[in-house]
């Protein structure tokens, strides 16, 4: 998304993929705060929440993952959708594409800098967790574990690769070591933990 892109950019504002969003933003983008996603929830005081609902895989917003009293800007198509499991602080709705480029408008009117001190410790957090799954995946013991075959199929998979993610501790390891970098490119469990497509999500991939 070249406008939501744009505006994490013009504003320094640190981001989170849900499992099926990862991609709309570069994994590898210098803002993904993915491996301090912890920090970041209960961390942060304003949330936009842009194409996504706050149910079980955002943890509903709600303490101890979150703030007690934190503001959500929910960006969503579905009007019933807006202040699903907490109210919304702004409810903005219409097209993520159309709202995102709404957004980077109006910076030229009121611009926004996220904290420095804010990003800063998240990326501080981040390093911390990269060096512990580092140290999983250069663990060459058998049997292998899961960070470690993940990490090799991750270093030989390429940047626009379609990827199907399933099962349990697969699933779940693999969407912080198996990275996306375009849109529409992840099959996982998503919303509904469904379990037992991905053998047909793959084949589809495929073609």
């Amino acid at each position: 998304s070249p406008e939501l892109s744009e505006f994490v950019e013009k504003t320094g504002v640190p981001f989170l993929p849900t499992p099926m969003g990862k991609g709309v933003l570069p994994d590898d983008h210098p803002l993904c705060a993915s491996s301090a996603r912890s920090t970041a929830l209960k961390g942060a005081d304003v949330i936009l929440l842009v194409g996504a609902r706050l149910n079980w895989i955002l943890h509903y917003g709600r303490p101890p993952r979150y703030q007690r009293g934190v503001k959500v800007i929910h960006v969503e198509l579905l009007p019933e959708e807006v202040g699903h499991s907490i109210p919304a602080e702004v409810a903005l709705v219409g097209h993520a594409k159309t709202i995102s480029a709404q957004l980077v408008a109006g910076l030229a009117a009121t611009p926004f800098r996220a904290p420095a001190a804010w990003t800063g410790s998240l990326q501080e957090e981040g390093k911390k967790s990269m060096s512990i799954f580092q140290s999983h995946a250069s663990n060459r013991a058998s049997p292998m574990n899961y960070y470690c075959a993940l990490a090799i199929i991750n270093k030989h998979t390429p940047r626009d690769a379609v990827v199907m993610n399933e099962g349990s501790d697969t699933m779940d390891i693999g969407r912080t070591v198996l990275n996306n970098y375009l849109p529409r490119k992840r099959l996982d469990a998503a919303t509904w933990g469904t379990m037992g497509v991905g053998l047909g999500q793959a084949i589809a991939a495929a073609l």
